[in-house]
């Protein structure tokens, strides 16, 4: 009988070890991605610096979400974060403080800018997996300095309400398809979703 029960164990290994077929998912895939989010480049002055205190999360497909960053956000020197996730289609930055950026002019003039963005969230076309991508926070060009004034804008400026919506709206994800952690011509006519202004509920405070 020996014989005949080690043919029968040895052909239910070789049936559990069997690879599954072509085509079929088995599981919740891991993909293994890499993100960078940065202040989108401006011609018409010089960035010094940049920074939001905030909170930066992936959120997958299925619900679920991984905080990559929680705490101050170097927008103009980020490193790429890497992670690892099933199926992701959105990014959101949840702001816990203004955003800072300060610089000057090609004049040598002082830029301050004092953002009030509660958040925003990226919400890909599609779904996401493995790769390098860039999160650009608004558009090239989305100060336009022009002249040799200095500039301050803070909340409660004419121009603070316009400047930080369209920083946040125009905002959008990128693939890096060289993983330099920046956003090629070439990369930026590939624009992988949309941005629109987020406000985590539980931040919001009830006046009854």
């Amino acid at each position: 009988m020996r014989p005949v029960i080690s043919l029968l164990l040895a052909a239910a290994c070789a049936e559990t070890t069997r690879p599954p077929a072509e085509g079929i998912a088995v599981g919740n895939p891991t993909n293994n991605a890499k993100l960078t989010v940065r202040l989108a480049p401006d011609p018409t002055w010089v960035a010094e610096s940049a920074t939001w205190v905030a909170t930066l999360s992936v959120i997958e497909e299925a619900g679920g979400s991984l905080v990559l960053h929680d705490g101050e956000l170097d927008l103009l020197t980020a490193e790429p974060m890497q992670f690892s996730i099933a199926l992701w289609d959105r990014v959101r930055i949840d702001g816990a403080s203004k955003l800072q950026v300060r610089g000057s002019t090609l004049a040598g003039e002082s830029v301050h800018l004092v953002l009030d963005l509660v958040g925003l969230e990226i919400t890909g076309f599609d779904a996401f997996g493995s790769g390098a991508f860039v999160g650009e926070i608004g558009r090239p060009g989305w100060l336009g300095v022009s002249g040799d004034d200095r500039v301050s804008i803070t909340p409660g400026a004419p121009e603070h309400d316009a400047l930080a919506t369209a920083l946040v709206v125009e905002s959008n994800l990128f693939p890096d398809a060289n993983a330099d952690g920046l956003v090629s011509d070439d990369e930026r006519a590939t624009p992988l979703g949309e941005a629109s202004l987020y406000d985590d509920p539980e931040n919001d405070v009830d006046d009854d």
